[in-house]
């Protein structure tokens, strides 16, 4: 198969201002390790990377994150403060398929995540580029001519 996929690191968050205040920026990096098991008849794959955020005020609970396109299996934290979290995770994760564009079809293929507790009116994502990429040039992916080349961090609103 020829099928060629990019991992795109979605991150659920806007900017809602309630009450006049702002909400805590921060800042989110992705660094994949490892990408496989791309099914593409049910959309699946697995991921394991790190993951950063770094927090400009405090936050007790920065770490408590869920995927919402699927589920970590691993999560080792190694850095864990009011302001920073660094983390390795192991993720089975899916993502719906088009395959009209067949044999020259590409697919995002995305690490969709948001905080448990705090809501946008809180809390916003922003992209930390600088911590950001792919273990090596090109991840490979078996059946695939390339399965991973980059990783892009794009953010959409989520309104409470």
């Amino acid at each position: 198969m020829n099928t060629r996929a990019i991992l795109v690191l979605m991150v659920l968050g806007g900017v809602v201002l309630m009450g006049g205040a702002a909400p805590v920026k921060v800042r989110v990096g992705l660094y994949v390790l490892h990408f496989g098991k791309f099914e593409v008849g049910t959309g699946s794959y697995t991921v394991d990377f790190y993951l950063s955020l770094q927090s400009e005020k405090p936050l007790p609970e920065l770490g408590n994150i869920e995927f919402m396109n699927g589920r970590a299996t691993s999560t080792d934290i190694i850095i864990h403060t009011p302001t920073e979290v660094f983390m390795r995770v192991q993720a089975n994760l899916s993502q719906n398929i088009d395959l009209r564009t067949y044999p020259f079809d590409r697919h995002a293929l995305t690490i969709e995540l948001e905080h448990k507790k705090y809501t946008s009116s809180e809390l916003v994502f922003v992209p930390d580029t600088k911590a950001s990429g792919v273990g090596s040039r090109r991840l490979g992916c078996a059946g695939h001519r390339t399965c991973l080349r980059s990783v892009r961090g794009v953010f959409f609103p989520l309104r409470v």
